[in-house]
């Protein structure tokens, strides 16, 4: 006979794994889309930067290390002080929101780097539209996922607040370098 309130538990569990199998599966399908990237279009790598200033790609490429780090350290929070039965407002459990987030962002950045080639390939509006999407898709979820945290982590520590300063390049990369300012200097 199993112990009450062992289900409960067992799903608490559950959404932890399930956050962690989501990044480990979705970073490998951002990574793997950029290694087929390269590896498939090796000419075209530098194309991808569009007419992005060579002023603003030294920042870029400062911020997208800072970035990195900063997602780490908000997967490292949620993995190591984050209760899996931690609750929003509305009773929801906030590994359920940062799940969907999470699978959002990896998603999106997962179809980024094809969906650029293809565009290269083939000037086209529509796949000039479907980027825009995706770029938007990723910022929205890491603006998302820094306030939940924000609003909800029960174990407000030097940690979170070294997660969210870290995570703040996330966000700054995904949704306003990556959604805003590439697109803009992005030729169709």
């Amino acid at each position: 006979m199993s112990e009450p309130g062992r289900p409960e538990q067992t799903l608490f569990a559950s959404q932890k794994l399930i956050y962690i199998l989501i990044n480990c599966l979705g970073g490998a399908a951002v990574l793997g889309s950029y290694a087929y990237g390269f590896v498939q279009y090796p000419e075209a790598v530098d194309q991808l930067w569009g007419d992005v200033p060579d002023s603003l790609l030294g920042f870029y490429s400062i911020n997208m290390l800072l970035a990195a780090a900063g997602y780490l350290l908000v997967f490292a929070y949620v993995i190591k002080y984050l209760p899996a039965d931690c609750r929003t407002n509305s009773g929801g459990l906030l590994f359920e929101r940062l799940n969907g987030l999470t699978a959002v962002i990896l998603f999106c950045s997962a179809l980024w780097m094809p969906l650029s080639f293809a565009l290269l390939d083939a000037s086209n509006l529509d796949l000039w539209w479907c980027i825009r999407a995706v770029l938007f898709g990723t910022g929205a979820g890491a603006i998302l996922i820094a306030h939940q945290l924000y609003k909800y982590a029960e174990n407000r520590n030097v940690f979170l607040t070294l997660a969210l300063s870290g995570y703040f390049f996330f966000c700054v990369q995904t949704a306003l370098l990556d959604a805003l300012i590439w697109p803009y200097y992005f030729p169709i």
